[in-house]
Formats: C-alpha cells, structure tokens, sequence
C-alpha cells in the first residue's frame, strides 16, 4: 500500500495553504463551466499531502483544526465506516 511508504502519519496545511487553495478556488469559479473545484481541491490536497510525504491531510488556521484523510478510497472508506 502506498501510505506504508510515507514518514509522517499526517501532512499539515497553514494558512497560506489555505490561501493558495482559496485562490485555485476562486479561479475556477471565474473560468465557470470549464472548471471542476471538486478536482481543484483534491489536486490541492493531495500536492500537500506529497510535499509532506504523509498518508492523510490536517488543516489548521488559527483557532481551527480540521483532521482530512483523502489520500486513497480506501482509507477513506474505511475512516467513515469507524465514525
């Protein structure tokens, strides 16, 4: 399984991840029906998840943590099954 190679159990988006995912967003808003912000957002995670060589994605902005894991289906499903 991929996620067995990565070192870090979870990859940490800042502020300015944020910032950079906000303007990816917005663009694609303006570009209308030409864009997918689902495939925005998941490009975005997953380049922050490979940057930090880990399996799963923590967001964090000052007051706020929010926990994401979205690198494979799998261990996806598997998390919201345990919900």
């Amino acid at each position: 399984m991929e996620s067995d190679l990565r070192s870090r159990p979870s990859a940490r988006a800042g502020v300015i991840d944020v910032i950079r995912l906000g303007v990816k967003l917005g663009a694609g808003k303006l570009r209308g029906k030409r864009s997918d912000l689902a495939a925005e957002g998941t490009h975005w995670a997953r380049g922050v998840i490979d940057r930090d060589h880990a399996a799963d994605l923590d967001v964090g902005v000052p007051g706020k943590t929010a926990h994401w894991l979205v690198y494979s289906q799998g261990m996806s499903a598997q998390a919201l099954k345990c919900r």
